[in-house]
């Protein structure tokens, strides 16, 4: 057992807030900051920046590689290392922290007399009860949609068309020539605290507590260790083995589950799958499946040596009044499924995140969304 400590409340939100706003950067035609608020999200913004390239970018050492991952996560809130939470040290910081109210100050700064930006800039509910940010706030109200920039004040609750909006507004003020003060758009995000992370450890309740927030954890590194060096063992790969919907699809054969099902004990009873394969990604139904010699599917993967996970989504589907957009379905009580998969032995679990292509790049290779 080892003892770790951090910040975790909003660090799951803030990431999906920060690379959504890249998204809208990459793909639209707009110039777009992310600014955030809350101080201690040192995590989500320093593990956004390493996956964009930029760390490694302005920090060459900390490669985009395994160990440039283990170098940065033991480095972060650690004595001698980078802080916990977002520093003159993280590429493209502009500010420490982000709390009081001076974080929004940033924001609406960038903005005056800059028609040409927009920033999206998130604060959590705590923070947006002192006076200086609850005030701070109000600087909409100097904004002119005709020679200023946007904000796009998003608050982050524990517990997107608004671009669309804004430009809609600025058209008004610059080409229809309207000096009515706007109603400017403003996004209320609820998560979960400590989303993404660990929900319980040994039995006790982590999300939504006050143990996500700066409370030692006993971690059981053995048992995470395990799973993970399983699962990279000799450079082997991950087999998303239960896409066949899709492929009987593309071939005119019947979607059933007796279809599957064979599909399924095809695929895990192939010769030296092992030999080349660490893991398997699964569904739920092909959990409580079986051979036809009632062999579990779970333990025939076993047997080949593959560590055996689960797709807990299940798949993406049109957002609702927003044609060409998409949104991934299946979150819903994903606890209990998780809880539930573990128990039948699918301790690694994935989910696809919905996006669209690029329209730039028509989804070329070069693309860096891609």
């Amino acid at each position: 057992m080892t003892l770790r400590i951090g910040i975790a409340g909003g660090h799951g939100g803030l990431a999906l807030k920060s690379e959504r706003v890249h998204h809208l950067r990459m793909c639209g035609d707009l110039s777009l900051i992310s600014i955030s608020g809350p101080g201690q999200g040192g995590a989500a913004l320093d593990g956004n920046v390493y996956l964009e390239g930029a760390w490694s970018k302005v920090y060459p050492s900390v490669t985009q590689d395994l160990a440039g991952m283990k170098w940065l996560f033991e480095q972060f809130s650690f004595p001698g290392g980078i802080s916990g939470h977002v520093a003159p040290t993280t590429p493209g910081s502009i500010h420490q922290g982000g709390e009081l109210g001076y974080s929004l100050s940033h924001t609406f700064g960038a903005v005056f007399c800059n028609p040409g930006l927009v920033v999206g800039f998130a604060v959590g509910d705590s923070e947006a009860e002192p006076g200086r940010l609850a005030t701070a706030c109000h600087s909409n109200k100097f904004l002119s949609p005709a020679t200023d920039g946007a904000v796009l004040q998003i608050l982050h609750l524990n517990g997107d068309r608004a671009i669309g909006m804004i430009q809609k507004i600025q058209n008004d003020g610059r080409k229809r020539r309207l000096t009515t003060r706007p109603r400017w758009p403003v996004i209320v995000r609820r998560s979960p605290k400590v989303w993404a992370g660990p929900q319980e450890v040994d039995g006790v309740q982590i999300e939504s507590t006050f143990r996500s927030h700066q409370v030692p954890l006993l971690v059981n590194l053995q048992t995470l260790a395990v799973s993970v060096r399983a699962l990279v063992a000799n450079d082997k790969g991950l087999l998303a083995m239960d896409e066949s919907n899709r492929r009987f699809a593309s071939t005119g054969i019947a979607q059933t589950v007796p279809m599957r099902r064979a599909w399924r004990e095809l695929l895990l009873t192939v010769p030296g799958l092992g030999d080349s394969i660490s893991g398997a990604i699964l569904y739920d139904e092909t959990l409580r499946q079986q051979k036809l010699d009632g062999t579990p599917f779970v333990q025939v993967a076993h047997d080949a040596g593959l560590v055996v996970g689960i797709k807990v989504d299940i798949g993406a589907d049109d957002l609702a009044a927003h044609p060409g957009e998409k949104v991934t379905e299946g979150p819903d009580g994903l606890r209990e499924r998780l809880q539930a998969h573990y128990t039948l032995d699918a301790p690694f679990a994935i989910r696809q995140v919905a996006r669209r292509d690029c329209h730039r790049c028509n989804g070329a290779a070069q693309c860096r969304l891609h």
